[in-house]
């Protein structure tokens, strides 16, 4: 069972799509949190990381910088990558914006789900990153 760190900041997906990958062999560790999961990404080893895009920025970071939470995800990403740079980081967001998608690109993040989506997409992208890096 692989495991995939997620964070989300809406608490329905949070409680809900874990469950939904269980049986897809994705062991989902979820969290509304920025700081819990950036806590977790260092003291654990997942086999990808799956984060929303748009959150509000927590006090260290620069919220005017991030576009108002905007960018929130692309820093995240950006602080993980500098850990672990192994770890497939795979974005699930709403954001269509080039410029921004480009961003997230340059901070590591290796595919971009677009919401909604479904969840046999969502892990077929996790499974498909996860292979390529073993």
């Amino acid at each position: 069972m692989a495991l995939v760190l997620f964070l989300e900041d809406e608490p329905r997906l949070v409680q809900n799509l874990p469950s939904l990958l269980k049986p897809k062999g994705l062991d989902l560790v979820a969290t509304t949190s920025i700081q819990e999961a950036l806590q977790w990404f260092g003291e654990h080893t997942y086999d990808a990381v799956l984060l929303d895009t748009i959150m509000p920025p927590t006090e260290d970071m620069d919220a005017e910088a991030l576009g108002y939470g905007l960018e929130t995800g692309v820093e995240v990403a950006r602080r993980m990558k500098a850990l672990k740079p192994q770890v497939p980081v795979i974005a699930l967001t709403v954001m269509h914006d080039p410029e921004i998608q480009r961003r997230m690109r340059e901070a590591g993040i290796v595919d971009i789900i677009n919401k909604p989506a479904e969840p046999d997409q969502i892990a077929e992208v996790l499974l498909r990153h996860i292979r390529r890096s073993y």
